[in-house]
């Protein structure tokens, strides 16, 4: 039976392949943008035909797509609010795009066959006491609901912030001032940062479904505060990490951890989600929220959300203008601890930030639109544009080996090796921001104080406890 679904998976598979093959031919699209697709395509459904192992590949595709690709290809193939940008620009823009998807797709095939050989080959393994593990999961779950207390308040605030003062407001350096010279939400910031990291240190223990359920439950609630406070981005990155979760522990103990009905609502409900987080979009900026119908909304979504194509394509554009002495995919040295000994850039859109920083986020749209820049706006960065402008197409590959390592090592969390799994859990959302966000923001996370201080909190205090565990017992095979 395996067997036959496999030969139909692969008739099937090809079939496709040959479709998109003659759809590219008959609209004569160029070799690069069809390429493109056809990758895109195929590791989406390499990673489909097995969620429960990579489903982090998967939601890595979405967030490309997303955050990327589908702007692009509506301006290509239907002439969707075509933008200004010469034919070497957009050209650039699509060999970026196919340097990075061939790249990751490729070395995640080599890291993930890889490991599971080693696993195979290994007959033995690590056994951490449970008395450890139970150890951990009751003391980060401690610090959970905590933080998630406060967590939730601090939300309210922002809430309340976005809605007197306005969403684009809350950005400039006013706002940011406005709650730095609050020690009381300065502290609430703090304790907000830990919440996630208290939650990675609970899942890592690879706890049970009905206590999961509550826990994960409880930081949705959270997620949808985060939204209602303009942040769009939290939220999303949030329902993907617990997609990514339960994904991966459905069935890999005999019990059901996502139901078929579960899919179902959730592939009937997602458009109409991403319509609503389009109106969302539209409201807390205060642009006028015109509705025509689903099929229109959902297109206008797309659009909007793949803002970040611009980037490569503007920092191309402006890359003589940008410091060719900064490394902009390196910006870590400049935040959380390292700041600390590198010099950190501050808070809050400022001049200075933008010109003598290294935060590509900043120096871009300051050179694109100053004004509006300073009062708030912003077009945030991307991996492949701060790869780009460090190191050029060499780098984009090199880059992209890194995340297909690292895809590939979210594959597999060993709760008798919490603290690994852990940092794996943290950096999931940084991996899927990456198209939008920074390429070392997964180091960044790490780095954070609030991190810092969780894990010496959770792990070092059960060596104290316990002390070091010395025998290392082979796992029955």
């Amino acid at each position: 039976m395996i067997m036959v679904r496999r030969y139909i998976g692969f008739w099937l598979f090809l079939i496709l392949n040959v479709i998109f093959v003659l759809f590219f031919l008959v609209n004569q699209s160029e070799f690069i943008i069809s390429a493109l697709f056809l990758v895109w395509v195929n590791m989406t459904i390499y990673s489909v035909r097995d969620l429960k192992s990579k489903g982090m590949l998967f939601a890595f595709c979405v967030a490309f797509f997303s955050f990327l690709m589908g702007r692009h290809l509506l301006s290509y193939y239907f002439d969707y609010e075509v933008e200004a940008f010469s034919e070497d620009v957009n050209t650039h823009a699509e060999l970026c795009m196919l340097l990075s998807l061939v790249t990751v797709f490729f070395s995640y095939m080599f890291f993930y066959v890889r490991n599971k050989r080693k696993n195979k080959q290994s007959h033995g393994g690590y056994v951490l006491p449970d008395k450890y593990i139970k150890f951990i999961r009751k003391y980060s779950l401690g610090i959970f609901w905590f933080a998630l207390v406060f967590s939730v308040i601090y939300a309210i605030f922002i809430v309340v912030l976005v809605h007197t003062i306005g969403y684009l407001a809350s950005y400039t350096i006013e706002g940011k001032e406005m709650m730095r010279g609050n020690y009381l939400l300065l502290t609430l910031n703090r304790i907000e940062q830990a919440l996630p990291v208290a939650l990675c240190c609970y899942l890592a223990t690879l706890p049970d479904r009905k206590s999961c359920n509550k826990i994960c439950g409880s930081y949705f609630l959270y997620l949808i505060f985060t939204l209602l406070g303009g942040q769009r981005g939290p939220f999303i990155l949030g329902a993907l990490f617990l997609m990514i979760y339960y994904f991966y522990r459905n069935k890999r103990d005999g019990e059901v951890w996502v139901k078929k009905s579960w899919v179902r609502i959730g592939l009937i409900s997602f458009p109409f989600l991403l319509v609503g987080l389009g109106l969302f979009s539209k409201i807390r900026t205060g642009d006028q929220i015109e509705f025509k119908n689903i099929g229109d909304s959902l297109v206008k979504f797309v659009y909007n959300n793949g803002v970040s194509v611009n980037v490569i394509k503007r920092s191309y554009e402006l890359d003589y203008k940008l410091r060719s002495d900064r490394f902009y995919s390196m910006h870590f040295l400049h935040d959380g601890i390292f700041g600390l000994v590198f010099g950190s850039d501050g808070t809050g859109n400022n001049a200075d930030k933008a010109t003598e920083g290294y935060h590509l986020a900043h120096a871009l749209p300051y050179l694109m639109f100053r004004d509006k820049y300073l009062e708030g706006a912003g077009t945030g960065t991307s991996y492949i544009a701060e790869l780009y402008h460090d190191f050029g197409y060499i780098g984009i590959v090199f880059g992209n080996i890194i995340y297909g390592f690292m895809l590939a090592l979210l594959a597999k969390f060993d709760k008798n090796k919490p603290f690994n799994t852990s940092m794996k859990l943290l950096i999931i959302t940084r991996l899927l921001w990456a198209p939008r966000g920074g390429f070392t923001e997964f180091i960044t996370i790490l780095s954070l104080p609030a991190t810092i201080f969780i894990y010496v909190v959770v792990f070092v205090s059960v060596f104290f406890v316990f002390g070091v565990p010395r025998k290392r017992c082979a796992k029955l095979v």
